[in-house]
């Protein structure tokens, strides 16, 4: 993984992160995935891909976080079609970064720990437009934790957290996190190619969150990198440390293709995550690469 980490301020401030251009200034476009990458390595626009590398692609640079206003925004308003269906019933997905951090705190199960900290990530539909649904919402520190919500986080509905048994992650050395997700049922947490056993499921997660249709559709929602929304959409719980290579999915990644992403790592090198077939590669954010 890289050493070198991008300051807030330099390469990404006032400026929305790109596929594969956040060097370039350029804001994201759903609809140009790789269109202009430095790399050349895909262009899923159109044209041949360009065979990958044998090993990994270059990677120099992370994205830091200072925990206290710092986040990249995905989206902010009216849904995009790729993330409408995420978290239905029938849902398959899978969430991949690396990150590191010092923070101390560690993660329990318990639905308060919802409103913690460190956050990675959070896909959540705005209570003000009636669509307030949570398909995931995911912090890292000692340990991992992924929650999962319908409804209002203080007010009626259903939330709950499953935090991962793994601690220690909080050593300022460069982790790996994959989360995968089948039928909108229990995440499978990796943590450095190895499977965690999870601190125990909610009586609302196992009751009611399980094969639930907790998506946001078309409806006004947020996400966004490093942070969570409130319910008007506003960020808090930001995350302290540096994240590096964040993907999405809208497929169940297998163990063996996890584990090719965690073994292309290497000095300044990680995994061209568009040749892993069947790709389904959703989003790929190489925060500064």
């Amino acid at each position: 993984m890289p050493d070198n980490d991008i300051e807030w301020g330099q390469g990404a401030v006032n400026n929305d992160i790109g596929w594969g251009k956040a060097q370039l200034n350029n804001t994201i476009g759903f609809g140009a995935i790789y269109e202009n990458s430095p790399s050349g390595d895909t262009n899923l626009i159109g044209g041949t891909p360009t065979p990958p590398a044998p090993a990994g692609i270059a990677n120099n640079y992370s994205m830091n976080f200072d925990g206290v206003n710092d986040s990249v925004n995905i989206f902010s308003g009216s849904t995009p079609s790729t993330f409408q269906n995420i978290g239905n019933a029938t849902s398959n997905y899978t969430i991949s970064f690396w990150f590191k951090t010092t923070d101390s705190t560690v993660f329990t199960s318990s639905n308060s720990a919802w409103y913690s900290s460190d956050h990675i990530i959070e896909l959540r539909g705005r209570y003000n437009s009636g669509n307030y649904n949570v398909p995931f919402n995911i912090s890292a520190a000692s340990n991992i934790s992924i929650g999962r919500g319908i409804g209002n986080y203080t007010s009626g509905g259903f939330v709950g957290r499953i935090a991962s048994t793994t601690q220690g992650l909080n050593d300022n050395n460069w982790h790996h996190v994959a989360i995968t997700v089948t039928n909108n049922g229990t995440p499978i947490i990796y943590i450095d190619n190895s499977v965690s056993t999870n601190t125990g499921l909610p009586t609302d997660w196992s009751t009611h969150l399980v094969g639930v249709d907790t998506s946001v559709g078309s409806g006004t929602a947020d996400l966004q990198i490093g942070a969570r929304s409130t319910n008007a959409g506003s960020k808090v719980n930001f995350f302290n440390g540096s994240i590096d290579e964040f993907a999405i999915w809208n497929t169940d990644l297998s163990s063996t293709q996890i584990q090719s992403i965690y073994n292309a790592k290497g000095n300044n090198l990680t995994k061209d995550l568009s040749t892993i077939e069947p790709s389904n590669l959703k989003y790929w954010n190489r925060m500064g690469d």
